[in-house]
């Protein structure tokens, strides 16, 4: 069934079905057992779900030009001062 849903739904709309049915199996389980989670616990769990409810990717970054260096053309056209051999031995 997994597999069907993802390829129906955005991947965005599958995980919130995700967590969905991760808060709902908590709440199920701590209505039926007693001795299911410690209130600590809960909590830093329902941290977790609130962070990954409001997760978003970071969008690309553009690099600007003073970023990016000189291209490979302009190197390779860049002229090579001549160096003077006078005054060296042979």
């Amino acid at each position: 069934v997994s597999w069907m849903a993802r390829s129906l739904i955005t991947s965005t709309a599958f995980s919130i079905v995700g967590n969905s049915c991760k808060f709902i199996t908590i709440i199920i389980n701590c209505l039926i057992w007693e001795n299911h989670a410690s209130p600590t616990g809960l909590a830093c769990l329902s941290v977790c779900l609130v962070s990954a409810f409001f997760y978003e990717q970071a969008p690309p970054r553009v690099a600007s030009p003073s970023q990016k260096g000189p291209s490979p053309s302009a190197v390779a056209l860049t002229p090579v001062p001549e160096q003077d051999n006078a005054g060296e031995e042979s």
